[in-house]
């Protein structure tokens, strides 16, 4: 990662996030599972609604998440996002399916947001197909 040079190291941009001060490589975004693009695309200043007539970069929305949040963060909410997606398919009664599904709500923000993120990841995790497939036969 290349560290990005700024004035405060606790600094944070506009919307509030924490700036992690790193800008990720593609190979590091190439590098996340599917569930953890679709989050750091979340994170990004993507805007919710679909702007018209512009052409929109999934890639610069995957390097914005996660370089806000960082791997670290993106992988633990991957992680909680995962356990809610269980609790709210294999709960143990109704009530707990429902918190799950309204936790698992707020962490996407809204339905739109939930889409709009997964329809950017898809896009970009297969163009990225061919550069993961290289990242693993070095490993």
């Amino acid at each position: 990662m290349q560290v990005k040079t700024t004035a405060a190291a606790s600094a944070a941009d506009n919307a509030g996030w924490p700036l992690a001060f790193t800008s990720p490589s593609v190979d590091e975004v190439a590098a996340l599972s599917y569930g953890e693009l679709a989050l750091a695309v979340r994170c990004s200043e993507m805007p919710t609604d679909r702007p018209q007539g512009v052409k929109e970069d999934p890639l610069a929305y995957a390097i914005d998440g996660l370089a806000r949040m960082g791997v670290v963060a993106i992988r633990r909410l991957e992680e909680q996002s995962q356990a809610l997606v269980n609790r709210k398919h294999f709960g143990p009664d109704r009530p707990a399916k429902r918190t799950a599904a309204v936790e698992h709500n707020r962490l996407w923000g809204d339905a739109r947001r939930f889409d709009r993120s997964h329809s950017m990841a898809g896009r970009l995790w297969h163009a990225l197909a061919d550069r993961r497939a290289g990242i693993a036969a070095a490993v």
